[in-house]
């Protein structure tokens, strides 16, 4: 479907052509984005130190045409510029240890544009100051790293019109979008990591971090409706920055035949930063319907509290040593994020995945006959378990009926995927001549809708004979990739030659 308006000027829809689905003219909704990017990356060498100095200019525009009422107009348009830089100290290798210092950061400004206002426009300037050491003592390889963050930001202050039209703060008619706050964060971040290879087999890892993250322009500034999400998010100028301490701890054992490792990990998060859904003084979900061209949209206020995140990953991959072309890959992985001292209904974190399992065997050829060489057949199998720890407290999406509403806070249901694919490299006379690749993935065409998904919540493919709403992912699909090397250099056929003699001298030894 394209958007398009009818004889009256009034916004209305209609299937687009075939040509128009292959036409790189676009409809009267259409976003451009130009990107530009200046870099200037320096090594000089100080015996055997090294200095790194890279400095980078760039520029992000992004215009959207979304009302086809005033196809000319961008209502979105954000104008960024950034400057980048880099420098640091590399000191060389000296006894098994060795470090590097240096500072970075950026300096950015932000213009808006566009008549739909989500941030303010802004300045920003960031400035890092770090330090990195390694060192190897005996089984033990020791890694530590220390940096030191300042962040000062300034939203403006901004008057616009009821169409999102910029005004002066003189005129009768403004109306306050943004107003001008400031905002000053400094902290520390840090690290110290170990590896230590009990034997030849087994090792242990451990490493303990201290994270430091500013609130961004969105988290702080904000006043307006997200064009992406239909929510309408307000920014709070006082939040604290995020700090979160992490232990990781991983066990693991190789050997010729065999691979296993247990990672477990768990991370607490002091001020971590959410939207929160507001309530109106009845009770109900607070929404604006202010926004000329939108609908009802849930208001959300980015607010704070502490969250922890625990889980573990877990590998095994079998590959004999006699059975050289055989190898069984599987993999594990579940985590566990949720917010403390909240209700139980706003108490687990969104879009927190699911535990997954996944499992894959390979068999490979390297070399089946002077045509067909790493060629290799994969089949595998990705089970997501069902998602019970979902955020109820609200819908992202207002006016759903009651089926709609209770369908997207349900648990997200289990689901199996089967894939297989194959592939080699085709030779000719001696060289790689091309690789083709085939892939199937979901080969069942398994009906599922992944826990990630945003497109989860949106009320559509209501029924299906499941108790699911939003859009589906993707059936089964088949692909085909082939890559043809291209060499031009008048060495390759000496160099063809030449492998053809050392593997005959390898052959008559």
């Amino acid at each position: 479907m394209k958007q398009t308006t009818d004889d009256n000027g009034n916004p209305t829809s209609k299937p687009a052509t075939n040509q128009e689905l292959k036409s790189y003219t676009p409809f009267l909704i259409n976003q451009n984005v130009r990107h530009s990017k200046l870099v200037w990356d320096n090594s000089i060498a100080i015996g055997k130190s090294r200095i790194r100095a890279l400095f980078a200019w760039q520029q992000n525009l992004r215009q959207e045409n979304n009302d086809i009422t005033m196809p000319n107009t961008s209502n979105i348009y954000y104008a960024l510029n950034t400057v980048n830089y880099d420098l640091r100290y590399i000191a060389p290798l000296t006894n098994s240890f060795n470090f590097s210092v240096g500072v970075n950061g950026m300096n950015q400004n932000s213009q808006n544009k566009g008549t739909l206002l989500l941030i303010p426009e802004y300045n920003l300037f960031d400035l890092g100051a770090f330090a990195i050491a390694n060192k190897k003592a005996g089984k033990f390889d020791i890694s530590a790293g220390i940096r030191y963050d300042t962040r000062q930001f300034k939203g403006h202050d901004d008057y616009v019109d009821s169409l999102g039209n910029q005004l002066s703060a003189s005129d009768p008619n403004a109306i306050h979008q943004f107003s001008a706050y400031n905002s000053n964060f400094n902290g520390i971040s840090g690290s110290l990591g170990a590896t230590y290879q009990a034997s030849k087999k087994f090792y242990l890892k451990a490493n303990v971090g201290r994270g430091f993250r500013a609130p961004n322009v969105a988290e702080s500034g904000s006043n307006g409706i997200h064009d992406g999400t239909i929510v309408y998010e307000i920014g709070t100028p006082d939040l604290k920055p995020e700090t979160s301490l992490q232990f990781d701890f991983v066990p693991g054992f190789q050997s010729k035949d065999l691979t296993v490792e247990l990672d477990l990990f768990s991370n607490a998060i002091d001020n971590y930063i959410y939207p929160k859904q507001l309530k109106a003084s009845d009770g109900t979900d607070s929404v604006r319907n202010d926004v000329p061209g939108f609908p009802d949209a849930p208001v959300f206020l980015y607010t704070q509290g502490t969250a922890s995140i625990t889980g573990l990953e877990f590998t095994l991959d079998i590959h004999p040593s006699h059975i050289k072309w055989f190898d069984w890959y599987t993999g594990f992985s579940t985590v566990d994020a949720h917010l403390q001292n909240v209700p139980d209904s706003e108490k687990y974190l969104p879009f927190t995945p699911p535990a997954r399992l996944r499992s894959e065997i390979t068999i490979s050829f390297p070399k089946i006959s002077k045509t067909f060489n790493n060629s290799y057949f994969r089949f595998g199998m990705f089970y997501s378990f069902e998602q019970k720890n979902v955020y109820n407290a609200s819908s992202i999406y207002a006016g759903l009926t009651d089926y709609e509403l209770a369908a997207s806070m349900s648990p997200t249901a289990a689901y199996t995927l089967l894939n297989a694919s194959i592939g080699t490299d085709v030779m000719a006379h001696g060289r790689k001549a091309f690789s083709v690749y085939l892939n199937v993935d979901n080969i069942a065409d398994v009906a599922y809708v992944d826990y990630m998904s945003r497109f989860k919540y949106y009320p559509a493919n209501l029924g299906n004979g499941v108790n699911r709403v939003g859009v589906y992912n993707m059936g089964r699909n088949a692909s085909v990739k082939v890559i043809v090397p291209l060499d031009f250099s008048r060495n390759g056929d000496k160099e063809v030659k030449e492998s053809k003699l050392k593997a005959k001298d390898g052959d008559d030894e």
